[in-house]
């Protein structure tokens, strides 16, 4: 009988471990100096992407699907102004949004900031499906001169600021 129970003990603490999910997003950011451009792709779960604009917005998009509802980068893009900027000192960046790629497990969103004059400093702000997700963490990847700086936003920490030349 303990064998049976301690088997049972085993199980549930073992489906209990690969029912969970994390929540991540990956953001890169790089400087393309022959187009003086940030140019950044983000990478988030497909899934999770499209929960967070259902909740928000009353839409599935369906996004990585067969049946993805087209013509509603509108609400994708409504979305991210929302939720991601970049700034330097009292300066807000405008980006464009160039569009998005999906499938059935990643969406990558194409942005760019075009004829940016480089500063000192940039923060990041990233609160992209935190609204939703309070597990979620978003990563940022930013290529400067020096070479590549990260760091991880969430809940609690939803912008950081990095040093450009240094």
């Amino acid at each position: 009988m303990s064998k049976f129970v301690s088997f049972c003990f085993f199980i549930s603490l073992w489906s209990g471990v690969s029912a969970h999910k994390f929540y991540t997003s990956i953001t890169d950011i790089s400087y393309n100096s022959s187009s003086k451009s940030y140019e950044i792709i983000i990478k988030l779960f497909v899934d999770d992407f499209d929960k967070v604009l259902e909740e928000k917005y009353g839409n599935s998009l369906q996004l990585g699907t067969e049946k993805e509802i087209e013509d509603k980068d509108n609400l994708v893009e409504q979305y991210l102004r929302f939720n991601f900027y970049l700034k330097s000192g009292s300066k807000e960046y405008d980006y464009e949004f160039l569009g998005k790629e999906a499938n059935r497990d990643y969406i990558w969103i194409y942005i760019e900031v075009p004829k940016v004059k480089l500063k000192n400093e940039i923060m990041i702000r990233n609160t992209l499906l935190f609204d939703v997700f309070k597990d979620q963490t978003n990563l940022i990847n930013f290529e400067t001169e020096t070479g590549i700086k990260s760091t991880t936003l969430h809940k609690d920490l939803k912008e950081h600021t990095f040093k450009i030349n240094n």
